[in-house]
Order: C-alpha cells, then structure tokens, then sequence
C-alpha cells in the first residue's frame, strides 16, 4: 500500500511540475515573442505589483490573479494596458470614453480607460509571492525548475528500487 501511494504522489507532483513548468514557457513565450504587457492562458493570468499605488489592498511584491469579464463595474479592481507597462487600479467611474480609474493610496484619479485596454478583473491576491514567480519567470528559473524536475526523477527511482521485493 505504502509504494501505491508513493508511486501516486510522485505522478501528481511530476504532473504539476510540468504543469507549472508549461505555464512559465508560456508567459515568457507571450510576454517577449508576443509582447504582451500581461500574459493571459485560458482567460486567466498573473502579474506582479511593483508599486504601493493600490495599498492596502494590494502591496508590492504580491501576485495577483486576473480574469477576463465580459463586463466591468464601479468598485472593480482591473488591470488595463497602460503606455509601456500594465496598470492595476480601481475602476471609480463609468464615463463615455470608458473607465475612470484610481489607485487606492494615489491622490488623483487616471485619465479614463476604454474598455479595450483592459486586461481583466483581479480575481485573487497571493501576497508577497511576487519574488518566487519572478524567479520562476526567468530563465535561470526555468532551469532551476527543470533541474528540480529531473533530480525528484533520479531520486524516485533510486527509491523505486529500495521498495522493490
């Protein structure tokens, strides 16, 4: 029973590797091939805070989870392309060019954002995971993860045959 479920728990921790590790390929793959300001796979994506301008609600070095809407409200937190970078503040008003949006801790709001430019809704915050995923973004990341991937194969095997009869 004991190498059953070893032999379960090592298939599903190799699964999530690779799925973590497809995921990673693909945000650097969109971010520098595509260009892309946010990288968006199956309407969701991630980024990470790198300003004090959403405080408290958001603080730097948090990761946040975004997801594409269909509609957007007064009171969201939306992420929207900004000029060179992508901007993640609160939506304040509805106007006729589109969105009025402030960050939580700035004194005046942003010029209005058409609906276009936004990314998505911030559905979820990971506080302070923003150093792990940047690590993992990178190349040397990636590399690392790859490594740890092929390392927990050797070791499992070297286990496998220390509980064969």
């Amino acid at each position: 029973m004991t190498a059953k479920v070893y032999k379960i728990g090592k298939f599903a921790f190799a699964a999530l590797l690779i799925i973590i590790l497809l995921l990673n390929l693909t945000t650097v793959y969109n971010t520098i091939v595509k260009k892309e300001q946010v990288s968006m796979v199956f309407g969701y994506g991630s980024a990470i805070i790198l300003s004090g301008s959403m405080e408290p609600a958001i603080s730097v070095d948090d990761v946040i989870i975004i997801a594409r809407q269909n509609s957007y409200n007064i009171g969201d937190i939306v992420t929207y392309k900004g000029n060179n970078r992508s901007v993640t503040h609160r939506i304040i008003d509805q106007v006729e060019a589109g969105f009025v949006t402030k960050g939580d801790a700035n004194n005046a709001p942003d010029n209005p954002v058409s609906e276009d430019r936004i990314i998505g809704k911030v559905v979820a915050r990971v506080p302070k995971a923003g150093k792990v995923l940047s690590f993992l973004q990178n190349p040397v990341g990636i590399i690392v993860l790859l490594g740890l991937l092929i390392t927990l194969d050797r070791i499992s095997v070297l286990i496998d045959k220390k509980l064969e009869p």
